[in-house]
């Protein structure tokens, strides 16, 4: 656990000192803000609403994950520390637990500053605590999800370019797949399936307060899954 927690320190303090971990946080805490006082959308019938600004956030980790997670593995294979951390006497699940948590820890910063904004808006109209759960541990979910993924990219490649570049197609194709089958007129099947499987469907129920258990198994299976995959590729790599 040590070991877990110092490389856990060692993560999230790269993040808080580097420049672009500071301008993917300030995109992450101002783009949904400001996206929504554009369209006015805070407030509806005298109830806070947050379904644009859950929306927005959404978009905004589609694009700002990739940022974040592009250098996890891909910067200590140009370097040679990846050498180093075959040394350590720490398992790659360790490893690569420990690197996702850094990068959900800088994210839910931003996340809860961000919520500041809405709740100094309460006075305006009432507030739903179910609301502002459901919002955030539907934000949570899906940065597991997007992050998992950008982990197992960057193990992939010593290109944090490339990997920006992958993670960003894959996040793209999970987060709006429902919306490219209905773009390219895809069959019925084909467009249900993608429906199921498209992070913003299963998003949705979040945006309206409710804290769907399918969508959650469904968020936390993913991540698994790409948890396992990264943990695989480094291994390989490792060893």
């Amino acid at each position: 656990m040590k070991r877990f927690l110092a490389m856990y320190g060692r993560e999230f303090r790269i993040y808080l000192y580097s420049a672009h971990g500071w301008v993917a946080g300030l995109v992450m805490l101002f783009v949904p803000v400001l996206n929504v006082f554009r369209f006015g959308m805070f407030m509806q019938a005298g109830l806070l609403d947050l379904s644009r600004l859950s929306m927005s956030w959404l978009a905004v980790l589609s694009f700002m994950v990739p940022a974040l997670t592009m250098r996890v593995f891909s910067e200590e294979q140009k370097t040679g520390i990846d050498l180093l951390l075959r040394t350590l006497p720490v398992s790659p699940t360790a490893i690569v637990l420990a690197k996702m948590s850094a990068v959900l820890t800088f994210i839910s910063v931003f996340l809860l500053v961000d919520l500041l904004v809405p709740l100094s808006l309460s006075r305006m109209g009432d507030i739903s605590l179910g609301l502002l759960i459901s919002h955030v541990t539907g934000l949570l979910l899906v940065s597991c999800v997007l992050v998992s993924i950008g982990v197992f990219v960057s193990s992939l490649s010593r290109s944090q370019i490339l990997s920006l570049i992958g993670s960003l197609i894959i996040f793209t194709l999970f987060a709006y797949f429902d919306s490219f089958a209905v773009f390219l007129g895809m069959p019925a099947p084909v467009a249900d399936f993608s429906r199921r499987v498209s992070l913003e469907y299963r998003f949705t129920p979040f945006v309206h307060g409710m804290i769907d258990g399918g969508a959650v198994l469904y968020f936390l299976g993913v991540s698994a899954v790409f948890v396992r995959a990264a943990v695989h590729s480094y291994a390989s790599r490792r060893y």
